[in-house]
């Protein structure tokens, strides 16, 4: 098979990895997918967006936390634009998140081509767990 052969079957136009980053010391588990931030502390919500596809895209992405009604977030969650990026090219956005209280939140992100003269339906998803437990 061919590179253009094998990219028929490519299910994914992008790849995306999630992060939280604090200034004061978070606990992360090994695999990177569950986080201990503190309760009412600015963290950094980081997304690392690489394209995947053999040509240049331009992408969009959202961010959902649930349950979101105990998140404060800087600006808008969903629709960030990403830009166009090179084949293989990489780009991390990043907004800022403070949890109101204890408790479990998901925290998702999804990446999508945008414009272009096909419509493509294929999405990146990625998600991560945010654990915050009282500190009294």
């Amino acid at each position: 098979m061919t590179q253009p052969m094998l990219d028929v079957f490519r299910l994914e136009t992008a790849h995306i990895s999630l992060s939280l980053e604090s200034d004061s010391n978070m606990e992360e588990q090994a695999n990177g997918s569950r986080y201990y931030p503190k309760v009412n502390e600015f963290v950094e919500l980081r997304a690392t967006i690489v394209n995947l596809m053999p040509s240049p895209r331009v992408f969009t992405l959202d961010f959902e936390v649930n349950p979101a009604e105990y998140v404060i977030f800087e600006g808008v969650l969903s629709d960030l634009p990403v830009g166009r990026l090179e084949s293989g090219e990489l780009r991390q956005i990043t907004t800022s998140l403070c949890f109101l209280t204890s408790g479990r939140f998901e925290i998702s992100a999804q990446v999508r081509g945008f414009g272009g003269a096909e419509v493509d339906s294929r999405v990146a998803r990625t998600h991560i767990t945010a654990t915050l437990k009282d500190s009294s």
